[in-house]
């Protein structure tokens, strides 16, 4: 399947609707999730934990996406479900680069164990805070490393036109 490149402003409006539903998510989480489920999102944040140490890029973004995608299953709204797995396949190239230095994903996992937390408290509002929250700091990130990106093409492309403008004054 093809997942078309989405420029940054689209980017931040999907961050914005990922927000509001992941807000949903967290809140009825915290009021329904099952001891079963509360131990599986443990476990997949100990995962992630140890995928960090380990340095694995590649791995904790697949790890991440599994992540957020059973928290919004266990939400147990199928149309939710459907509506975040698209926005989330037009995310996909921002996510892997916000993940590809590797610098960010130890404050992504640790985002992850508070969110668990939160949800573990049974504290809808702090649950719902937490996802969200991690949202808006995942958009925060994405909106600073795009312009990191596009100052360094900027950069790169800077010699190649004073070369060429040079050239041409002999």
């Amino acid at each position: 399947m093809f997942v078309r490149d989405i420029p940054i402003d689209e980017a931040v409006e999907i961050f914005d609707l990922r927000a509001a539903m992941d807000e949903l998510v967290g809140r009825q989480l915290a009021q329904n999730i099952t001891p079963a489920q509360l131990k599986e999102i443990k476990g997949l944040v100990d995962l992630m934990e140890k995928t960090v140490k380990a340095g694995d890029t590649y791995n904790y973004h697949l790890q991440n996406l599994k992540f957020h995608d059973r928290l919004v299953e266990m939400a147990g709204n199928r149309k939710l479900t459907a509506i975040y797995r698209k926005l989330i396949k037009e995310l996909s190239l921002f996510r892997r680069l916000n993940l590809a230095d590797g610098w960010l994903m130890p404050i992504s996992a640790s985002e992850h164990r508070q969110i668990v937390k939160a949800i573990a408290s049974g504290d809808p509002d702090a649950a719902g805070r937490a996802m969200s929250d991690h949202v808006m700091e995942s958009k925060d990130r994405t909106i600073a490393n795009d312009l990191r990106r596009q100052a360094r093409l900027q950069e790169q492309a800077a010699p190649t036109k004073q070369g060429k403008s040079s050239r041409a004054e002999r």
